[in-house]
């Protein structure tokens, strides 16, 4: 018979087994656009059934497959003398460590790790298929035996040049990066964990996990458990985290379950983030939106309080002009007159419509607190309260003087209602101080107002400054320590406070500090 008249080989056939729609479809058209047959079975059993029929020249096989393991599929496939020409290229995305290449070779001829490109894909089915022909061609099973081996090394060495970008790409990462053994020991930890938690790589490796604080362990193990009714996946779990410094930190995690060659669950990669800063901006966006309430608060306030208030300011005018009241009364009406003013200005600064000077005075502190003193002198001496009082100087500073006794009214008043009935004093201090700008040193004026009351818990201490919030339930608007704040930092100031619930140590001490008289200071606060 010539060379013209002998039979043409039947093209190959290529039997495409994955459980993945998108993915058989793209290894069949690549496979088809090449000149190769296809078929596609998206299951072990369609596929053991269409090998047993068409007899493919080759089977793409993936080993994770949705009623039985790619392992038990190809060495099914290599065990039947009916099949056992039939060559097997294991394809995997899950299974990629050395101990699993290998295992898949035994009931294999190729392997290849997910993700591959059509075009790797290709190459080596036609690589397989050729040395299939050659050796059947010339029976020689030395010659393709070596072929093989050469062909099985550059598979290796492409599967570690990708082993290698994507443990370059783990250790670049600016995301910590955290696996987990089936005994719940560390077995990854990337730069990123180090920089994030504190601890090093070697410090963590084989231990348990540091980074689960011991009062979110159980809701950690809840999590970990509800993975596997997500696909083995959950995305952006957020929860608080440990440091080695002894801090704690929010963090998002993603993370996966990793799986044996037997489909078991082998352990867990986590990706965290630190997503503390965007908390504090959570938290300032919720501060900002009581700051607007309370200005609505005040702006509902002032429309129904400044109309009767101006009545009354008009009736203590004409009180005054009353000739037949004796000094003292006048005083007295005096005194409440300012009270009142006080009231009108507090309302209308609520609003943000009225400035009490366009520049600020020299103001004494000492006066200041004398004035509110007297006007808690009536409840100091029905609650039986001992006043402790220390001037060391007059206090002299350049401020609002209405806007700072209201600011030393809150601290005092808070003082006095926080009294027990076994311990009723009232300690208040007003020294000279310095403050440090610019490297050098500048006068000021150290307040200080101390009580005797129960203190503030460790969990409230954090937020007594801020808007609505307080400790004495329906009695309190939690506006007072806020309103003090403010005043302060408009006086270039600052309060700091000390707090303690021990028992015979319990009480709270209001320390503020506020600029002293400088020249220079005229006119910068308003």
């Amino acid at each position: 018979m010539s060379a013209a008249s002998a039979p043409v080989p039947p093209t190959p056939l290529v039997l495409v087994v994955d459980d993945n729609e998108a993915i058989r479809y793209a290894f069949s058209r690549a496979l088809r656009n090449a000149g190769l047959r296809t078929a596609e079975a998206g299951c072990g059993e369609e596929a053991l059934a269409l090998v047993t029929r068409q007899r493919p020249d080759l089977v793409v096989l993936d080993l994770r497959l949705p009623d039985m393991s790619g392992y038990d599929l190809g060495r099914r496939i290599k065990q039947d003398p009916a099949t056992q020409h039939i060559l097997v290229l294991h394809a995997s995305a899950s299974f990629v460590d050395t101990e699993s290449r290998l295992r898949a070779l035994e009931n294999a001829d190729g392997y290849l790790a997910q993700p591959v490109s059509s075009e790797e894909l290709l190459a080596t089915v036609k690589a397989m298929l050729r040395i299939r022909a050659q050796e059947t061609a010339s029976q020689t099973p030395a010659a393709p035996a070596a072929t093989v081996q050469q062909e099985l090394r550059a598979t290796l060495a492409a599967l570690q040049e990708k082993n290698r970008i994507v443990e370059a790409l783990v250790q670049a990462s600016p995301l910590a990066i955290v696996a987990l053994d089936d005994n719940d020991n560390v077995s990854a930890w990337n730069p990123a964990a180090e920089y994030i938690f504190g601890w090093k790589a070697a410090e963590v490796l084989g231990r348990p996990l540091p980074i689960v604080p011991l009062n979110k362990r159980a809701e950690f193990n809840t999590w970990r458990a509800q993975l596997g009714n997500h696909k083995h996946s959950m995305v952006g779990w957020e929860t608080v985290c440990h440091t080695k410094n002894g801090g704690d930190i929010n963090a998002s995690i993603s993370a996966a379950l990793l799986s044996d060659a037997q489909a078991r669950v082998s352990g867990l990669m986590m990706i965290l983030q630190d997503v503390s800063s965007r908390k504090r901006s959570d938290e300032m966006l919720r501060r900002n939106e009581k700051l607007i309430e309370a200005g609505r608060m005040a702006a509902a306030l002032a429309h129904e309080i400044n109309n009767p208030l101006s009545s009354v300011l008009n009736l203590t005018y004409l009180l005054l002009r009353n000739p037949s009241l004796d000094e003292a009364s006048r005083n007295y009406v005096h005194l409440a007159k300012e009270e009142l003013g006080r009231i009108v200005h507090i309302s209308k600064q609520m609003l943000g419509m009225y400035r009490e000077s366009a520049i600020p005075v020299p103001v004494a502190l000492s006066d200041l607190m004398d004035n509110v003193l007297d006007l808690y002198a009536h409840t100091i001496e029905v609650r039986k309260v001992t006043v402790q009082k220390r001037y060391r100087t007059r206090g002299e500073i350049t401020g609002f003087p209405g806007e700072l006794r209201q600011m030393l009214s809150n601290l005092v008043g808070n003082a006095i209602e926080v009294l027990n009935e076994h311990q009723r004093r009232l300690v208040i201090h007003i020294s000279p101080a310095l403050t440090w700008s610019g490297g050098q040193s500048l006068p000021a004026v150290r307040v200080t107002i101390a009580d005797t009351g129960s203190g503030i818990s460790s969990q409230h201490r954090s937020r007594i400054f801020e808007p609505f919030f307080t400790t004495k339930g329906e009695k309190g608007t939690g506006l007072g320590l806020w309103v003090v704040n403010g005043i302060v930092q408009k006086h270039e100031g600052t309060v700091r406070v000390r707090t303690s619930t021990a028992a015979g140590r319990n009480g709270t001490c209001f320390t503020i500090l506020l600029p002293g008289i400088e020249e220079s200071r005229q006119g910068r606060i308003a």
